[in-house]
């Protein structure tokens, strides 16, 4: 869990940081680190894009306890701060797990190897440049 450490006198608390939209993909984001072991940085400022190359995995049906798992143990097991994360955190893990319960890489990139590209539009909105074919 990210957050941010603010300064009230001689104590100090934790507070959830505040993302209102993290950006398209983020169960694929989740796999794609997942599944490298070097940290890839997504975002290509000089094309003002989101790429997320051609990676492989395979569905992993063992997934589908943790989507159906209780709020309080997807918050013990997936937090580092359970009592810090905001509201949507339990259902983006649950998004997360049946992505990976359900998809495997043909179903993202089809089979034609190129990355998934996302770019902004001029209303601020994440808009997919690459389509599966």
């Amino acid at each position: 869990a990210v957050v941010s450490t603010q300064s009230t006198g001689l104590k100090r608390e934790l507070v959830p940081a505040q993302f209102h939209y993290r950006g398209p993909e983020l169960p694929l984001r989740s796999v794609f680190y997942q599944n490298n072991s070097t940290y890839s940085n997504l975002y290509h400022e000089e094309l003002a894009q989101i790429r997320i190359p051609y990676f492989e995995f395979s569905a992993s049906p063992d997934m589908m306890s943790a989507v159906n798992a209780p709020a309080e143990r997807i918050l013990r097991y997936c937090s580092t701060t359970p009592t810090c994360e905001p509201d949507f955190f339990v259902q983006d893990m649950r998004d997360i797990f049946l992505f990976r319960a359900t998809k495997c890489s043909k179903d993202v990139f089809g089979g034609n190897g190129e990355p998934v590209v996302y770019m902004l539009d001029e209303t601020g909105h994440w808009q997919m440049l690459s389509k599966v074919s």
